[in-house]
């Protein structure tokens, strides 16, 4: 290369060096009265990782005037963790909702679903903070609208709506691509969600549970609730057996004693006036755990004195939530001012509000009984004829239902996923049957009696005297050799 050329070129260089170095000087330092986007944003993430939840939402308001979608995304993401860590999920969810997930990186997006879900999760939760039951009806829970859906019990339905779909839609697009969503509980109790709203049956979330033998104390404890929510008292009582032998130093354990022995105070105070089925080993194992858990004993007795008198509770509003699945159904026979009193007599009734079971009070041997169902229940009903040998024990059954009255075994039982279908029983031989009826978070258990005879017996009288004889029911013979008592 000629000398000449190579100076221009040097020179050149130099110009260019000169003129990036000039450009690279003459850029403004950040404002200090006007700080940048990304300035903001650490600051939005810092307050919100602090809990100071009113300064974090002022900036992510100043980093939103800005135009800038992404920036805004994470202060609200951060803001939003910040409110759920501070127990307002309105606002956690509102602002996690104004960031989408589907045009996110697996991780991002990832990120964004988990934190929906933890949202959700705690929605799903009751008050104190125990997972509840989906399948008690509205007009028999404490926070419904009136009675009507809505109310703490429409949030909760509409949280684990929102969990599913996340689960089926969110979750499973992350995991096609690589991704991971945290989930906001353990595989055994999201499971124990799926139950506790109907969404698979106790046999179907088994293996995710695992044997209760080897249930840890939370596990334990949530069975707990969402089986007294549902009156499933024998549920209850594997749960807190759980938790008493082998997690006794857990205060959950505590906590399942308190809850076990307000529900038999509750029942104590009402007896001689509602009818309560028997369960004697969960009453004689909550009493000889009262020294172990004196603490508990003791807010037990408090919660309960605390309440407005129990029947008056009852019988205007709220008793059933006390009552155990397995109640006798009972009606009174008087005016609510007897019952104040302490004068009414109660009867056994032929249905419950949201449970009613229908069957004739006397079939043919060999007919087919039918049965009828109906109810506010969506879970399984449970139907069961029980054969009553003993004269006795009928008799009691009569006056009092009881279920050491009734056999180990039913004659006749079946399980219906659908209450409204029609059902019959056949093969029963002649005999006095009690027909019950359980229905899933149902408080009561209605019992009907009935009888299956094979003849009948026509009487005539006249002043010359008593004339009697004895038919098939189905063929209308007469039958020879017929033992009658009068």
């Amino acid at each position: 290369m000629r000398p000449a050329l190579i100076a221009a070129s040097s020179a050149i260089a130099a110009s260019i060096i000169a003129v990036l170095a000039v450009s690279a000087c003459s850029q403004p330092a950040e404002d200090p009265w006007h700080a940048a986007t990304s300035t903001l944003l650490r600051r939005s993430e810092r307050l919100s990782a602090s809990g100071d939840v009113e300064a974090a939402a002022a900036v992510t308001a100043e980093i939103e005037s800005r135009g800038d979608p992404a920036a805004l995304a994470r202060a609200r993401t951060a803001l939003s963790r910040a409110r759920l860590a501070a127990g307002d999920t309105d606002g956690a969810l509102e602002l996690a909702r104004r960031v989408p997930w589907a045009d996110k990186s697996p991780a991002v997006a990832g990120e964004r679903i988990a934190l929906e879900l933890a949202i959700r999760w705690r929605e799903l939760l009751d008050p104190d903070g125990s997972l509840g039951s989906g399948m008690v009806p509205a007009v028999e829970s404490a926070d419904s609208d009136h009675g009507q859906p809505g109310g703490g019990w429409g949030r909760r339905r509409d949280a684990y709506a929102a969990i599913r779909a996340l689960i089926d839609g969110g979750v499973r697009m992350v995991g096609r691509e690589g991704g991971v969503v945290a989930m906001p509980a353990p595989a055994g109790l999201l499971a124990l969600a799926r139950f506790a709203y109907g969404g698979e049956d106790w046999s179907s979330i088994a293996s995710a549970l695992g044997v209760a033998s080897a249930w840890d104390a939370a596990t334990a404890h949530a069975v707990l609730g969402v089986a007294l929510a549902e009156h499933d008292l024998d549920l209850a009582r594997l749960a807190a057996e759980r938790l008493w032998d082998g997690h006794a130093e857990d205060p959950l354990a505590a906590d399942a004693y308190r809850r076990l022995r307000a529900w038999q105070l509750r029942r104590r105070s009402l007896h001689g006036v509602l009818a309560f089925w028997p369960y004697p080993e969960l009453e004689r194992r909550i009493d000889g755990e009262a020294a172990r858990f004196a603490a508990a004993e003791a807010a037990a007795r408090s919660d309960v004195a605390q309440e407005e008198d129990v029947g008056q509770a009852g019988l205007e509003a709220g008793v059933r939530r006390d009552l155990d699945a397995g109640n006798a159904v009972i009606e009174i026979a008087g005016d609510d001012s007897s019952v104040q009193r302490g004068e009414a007599a109660w009867t056994l009734a032929l249905r419950h509000d949201g449970l009613r079971l229908d069957v004739p009070s006397l079939v043919a041997a060999g007919e087919p009984l039918p049965l009828s169902v109906s109810g506010i229940y969506g879970g399984a009903h449970a139907i069961a004829l029980w054969r009553i040998a003993d004269s006795a024990a009928w008799e009691r059954l009569q006056r009092r239902p009881d279920r050491a009255d009734l056999p180990a075994q039913p004659a006749w039982s079946r399980v219906l996923s659908d209450p409204r279908t029609a059902i019959t029983a056949e093969g029963l031989e002649e005999g006095r049957y009690v027909a019950t009826l359980t229905a899933r978070a149902a408080p009561v258990v209605v019992l009907r009696s009935l009888r299956v005879a094979g003849s009948a017996v026509h009487m005539q009288m006249s002043s010359d005297g008593l004339l009697g004889w004895v038919v098939g029911r189905r063929s209308g013979l007469g039958e020879s050799g017929a033992h009658v008592r009068l």
